[in-house]
């Protein structure tokens, strides 16, 4: 039994042996006085069992049928095996038609050992630099030297510049984010060549910029005119 189905048997008890009424019961389990009458005739004839809930161990009725866990599954393993699950689900939906929530799709990852949950994949805490107020304070560019093609093409260096807050993390974040997204976007379009990886980051970098960029405090402009 759980500790509210243990308190709530205590609380019965009491009931029945006329310490309390059953007003103050209903008050103590927040339940009405009808409610209060049913459990005790049902404790009187089942004992403490009939206090556990009977969903207890059955599958929720909003679960997905096992058909699309599945399915979801093997796509994931045989296309998308070391994709995050936020990635992993967009492709199910864009490639597939399968359309899961993003926590659906991490859980079922976990039990199959297809992703570590954050406490697995904690790294050291360190201070947050505060962000600049206003746009232009603090502008920055760095390149990524990866192997942005894997093996379909050469090692080559990957441009990002940011002009935002906390430009120098979201750069260096940036590396990280791209060198797993970008890499596997990459290889889902089939593109192994700089000229065609530079035309298709025009349309990505919307995207990307959509779901990631921060805007700042300000909408002031800290750049001055040259003279």
């Amino acid at each position: 039994m759980s500790r509210p189905e243990i308190d709530r048997m205590h609380v019965l008890r009491d009931v029945t042996a006329d310490r309390i009424t059953v007003n103050e019961a209903a008050q103590l389990l927040r339940l009405t006085r009808r409610q209060v009458f049913r459990l005790l005739e049902a404790s009187r004839s089942h004992g403490p069992k009939a206090l556990v809930s009977t969903c207890r161990g059955k599958p929720s009725n909003r679960c997905y049928p096992a058909a699309v866990r599945s399915e979801a599954l093997a796509l994931i393993k045989a296309n998308y095996a070391d994709f995050g699950p936020i990635l992993a689900c967009e492709k199910l939906a864009q490639r597939h038609g399968i359309r899961l929530g993003v926590e659906t799709v991490r859980r079922w990852m976990l039990a199959e050992g297809l992703w570590q949950d954050r406490r697995q994949r904690l790294k050291p805490v360190h201070q947050p630099r505060a962000r600049r107020g206003c746009f232009g304070e603090l502008v920055q560019s760095d390149g990524s030297q990866h192997w942005w093609f894997e093996e379909r093409g050469p090692q080559c260096t990957l441009l990002v510049c940011a002009n935002s807050p906390q430009t120098k993390g979201r750069v260096e974040r940036a590396n990280g984010t791209l060198q797993d997204r970008l890499v596997k976007e990459l290889c889902l379009d089939g593109i192994s060549s700089i000229e065609a990886a530079t035309a298709f980051l025009s349309r990505f970098m919307d995207d990307y910029n959509r779901r990631f960029a921060k805007a700042p405090f300000s909408d002031k402009a800290a750049y001055h005119p040259c003279p």
